[in-house]
């Protein structure tokens, strides 16, 4: 599976890489050995294990005319001194490239990503080496392009294919099974027709897009939809009309909604200046059976505004109703010269399949003051620095299940000459269609990062979060990490991690307290 998630993917590009103007690589060696308390996370009758890790890592990135390739690849093996049916190896990899094919008409984007998911939120691991029976490495593939054209002055085309993959595969110590009803090909194919410039004041617009997944089990799920606008602009005033259709397929069919429906649309928008806009809406919608949520309405009005003053401050905040009932989006953003403060809700329906390729999993972290440059870390990550600022995004175990994603959180950060500061507050309500049971995540993050010499550093973070499960039982996860790092030279790297968990469940066997202190030293083989 790794050599199709690397080899396929590069070998589809048809340009030449060695085009691109600029290359970069980075390798590196990391040798770690880790104590721990608690190995196996038990609630009684802990065993503490002394744990070796070799770590060698690529990154490749390359910028050109025509193609932009960004490739990170690590191995990890484990090596567990009293427990040896606990070593492990485990590979992972983020790979991206956007590359043109025919340039301005013909683009394509591929993506190739393994990582490693629970299979159980009630007993998530703590830190990245401990509780390892507790995950199964995920492939993920997907390929897509889209071809651009004008049909002269009067419109503008759009085709856009894709086809991705995603395959669960037990690691040697989970003890499930490698063969997973889960695995899933899906196929997504979209067409938009936009007016061209020929019109002045009016405009129009028609797209179509369709998705469908296939499972292992030859199980399907899928949606497509439909939308035809036209609208006229004034100086200050714009208004439009949509009409178009939704269709839904979920995988659990027999106990989920089936929300298909037909809709028109009128919308009055007023834009008093560039950085300024409002806009309010009325729809109907036909419904084609009865919903489970009552609060779904066939005649509902809706309201938007989006204002960017400046580079510094973005807000945009919306209303609707939906199949699942109404629905509210939010997000805040502002900057000053030493803090940053954000702040998002929303509301969608989404699946741990979905998540996995948008990389909705655990924690968007940015570094402080900036929404670029990001990377993505799991709910429990301990590699997150007091001076990044991070969002929540959905902490899942392996599940095919659509559900009513409800997500909010608001962050702080605060950075000074030698010291940062950063705060973040979080919930995730999470709805699934095909039970209608509900799971729920809340909690907080506190950060702190001094720099206490020229090539020194401490950080420190804390977080804690509470869960409620399908099941209706309850959690609450607590940790503590202190990471000092320093310079061996101009090649090579120290640290030291103290790092202490605490799971509290209304299941025992769930419940565990474990501490773990780990020496690393890293170097580049640049």
């Amino acid at each position: 599976m790794l050599v199709v998630s690397i080899v396929c993917l590069l070998g589809i590009i048809p340009i030449p890489i060695a085009n691109a103007a600029n290359w970069t690589t980075d390798a590196n060696l990391s040798v770690s050995e880790i104590y721990t308390d608690n190995v196996r996370l038990s609630e009684t009758g802990s065993t503490d294990d002394l744990i070796t890790e070799l770590s060698p890592s690529i990154g490749i990135m390359g910028n050109g005319a025509r193609i932009d390739l960004n490739f990170d690849y690590s191995l990890n093996f484990l090596n567990y001194k009293e427990n040896g049916d606990l070593n492990d190896v485990r590979h992972r990899l983020n790979f991206d490239s956007d590359f043109e094919l025919v340039p301005d008409y013909w683009s394509a984007h591929a993506h190739s990503a393994i990582t490693q998911q629970v299979t159980s939120t009630k007993r998530q691991g703590s830190g990245s080496i401990v509780g390892s029976s507790n995950v199964v490495d995920t492939f993920q593939n997907r390929l897509s392009s889209a071809w651009n054209s004008k049909l002269g002055s009067a419109a503008l085309f759009e085709l856009g294919l894709s086809i991705d993959q995603v395959d669960y595969i037990a690691n040697s110590n989970s003890g499930t099974s490698s063969s997973n009803q889960l695995d899933s090909v899906g196929y997504q194919s979209r067409a938009t027709l936009t007016n061209g410039n020929s019109l002045h004041r009016a405009f129009w617009r028609a797209n179509f897009n369709d998705r469908r997944v296939e499972y292992e089990n030859d199980e399907q799920a899928g949606t497509e939809d439909g939308t035809v606008t036209v609208g006229y602009r004034w100086e200050i005033f714009s208004i439009s009309l949509d009409g178009g259709w939704q269709r839904y397929k979920h995988r659990t069919a027999t106990a989920s909604p089936q929300p298909d429906s037909e809709f028109t649309a009128a919308n009055l928008i007023w834009h008093p200046s560039k950085k300024l806009s409002f806009t309010l809406s009325s729809t109907n919608r036909n419904y084609e059976q009865t919903l489970v949520d009552s609060s779904a309405k066939d005649q509902s009005l809706g309201s938007a505004i989006t204002w960017n003053p400046n580079v510094r401050t973005s807000l945009s905040a919306s209303t609707g109703n939906n199949f699942y009932g109404d629905s509210y989006n939010f997000s805040f953003f502002h900057k000053s010269r030493k803090s940053s403060l954000t702040a998002s809700y929303g509301e969608s329906i989404t699946n741990l399949r979905d998540s996995l390729f948008f990389r909705v999993p655990g924690f968007k972290v940015c570094p402080a003051g900036v929404v670029t440059g990001c990377r993505y870390e799991p709910l429990n990550s301990t590699n997150i620095s007091a001076n990044e600022s991070y969002t929540l995004g959905v902490f899942l175990a392996v599940s095919d299940q659509d559900y009513l994603n409800k997500q909010g959180s608001i962050g702080y950060s605060h950075q000074a000459a030698k010291n940062n500061l950063s705060i973040s507050l979080f919930q995730s309500d999470r709805i699934f269609l095909g039970s209608n049971l509900e799971e729920r995540d809340k909690g907080i993050r506190l950060g702190w990062t001094w720099r206490f010499g020229r090539v020194s550093s401490m950080a420190f973070t804390a977080s804690r979060t509470q869960r409620q499960f399908q099941d209706s039982t309850e959690g609450d996860f607590s940790s503590l990490n202190l990471d000092i790092t320093g310079q061996l030279g101009r090649k090579t790297s120290w640290s030291v991690i103290v790092h202490g968990a605490e799971n509290v469940n209304n299941s025992i066997t769930d419940s565990y307290e474990e501490s773990h202190i780990r020496f690393q030293l890293s170097t580049s083989l640049n």
